[in-house]
C-alpha cells in the first residue's frame, strides 16, 4: 500500500509540475514577459502549498519537511518534467490498469489477505489492450 501511494506522489507531482510548467510558458508567450511570468505560475504554487503543509499541525514535522522536500524537488525539475513524462507515457498506462485492476477488479480484497490485488497477467493483457486503443 506504501509503495502505490509512493508511486502517486511521483506521478501526481510530475505530472502537476509539468502542467504548471507548461500553463507559465503559455501565459509568458500571450502576455509577450519573460521567464519570470513563466516561472510564475509553478512558484505560486509551491509557495501555496508549501506555506499550507507546513502549517498542517496534525502531522509530524518529519513528514511536513519531507513534503516540502518533494515539492521543492518537483519545483526545480519543472522545466524537465514535461519531456520525461512525454518519453514515459506508457508507464502511465501501466499504473493505471493497475489502479483498475486494484480497485475495480479485484475490489473485494484490498488488504493484501486472500487473494492478491493484482496479478501480472492480468495486468500484461489490460495494458496490452490499452496501448491497443491508444
Amino acid at each position: 500500500n506504501l509503495f502505490f501511494h509512493c508511486l502517486c506522489l511521483v506521478f501526481q507531482l510530475g505530472f502537476n509540475y509539468g502542467l504548471l510548467s507548461e500553463v507559465g510558458k503559455a501565459v509568458a508567450k500571450l502576455t509577450g514577459s519573460g521567464e519570470k511570468v513563466a516561472d510564475l505560475v509553478p512558484m505560486a504554487t509551491t509557495a501555496a502549498w508549501s506555506w499550507t503543509l507546513l502549517r498542517a499541525r496534525n502531522a509530524p514535522l518529519v513528514v511536513r519537511i519531507a513534503s516540502v522536500a518533494a515539492l521543492g524537488l518537483a519545483h526545480s525539475l519543472k522545466n524537465s518534467i514535461p519531456e520525461w513524462w512525454r518519453e514515459l507515457s506508457w508507464a502511465t498506462g501501466v499504473v493505471e490498469m493497475m489502479a483498475v485492476q486494484v480497485f475495480v477488479m479485484n475490489k473485494g480484497d484490498t488488504s493484501g489477505r486472500g487473494r492478491p490485488p493484482f496479478n501480472l497477467r492480468q495486468l500484461l493483457g489490460l495494458v496490452a489492450v490499452r496501448s491497443a486503443l491508444r
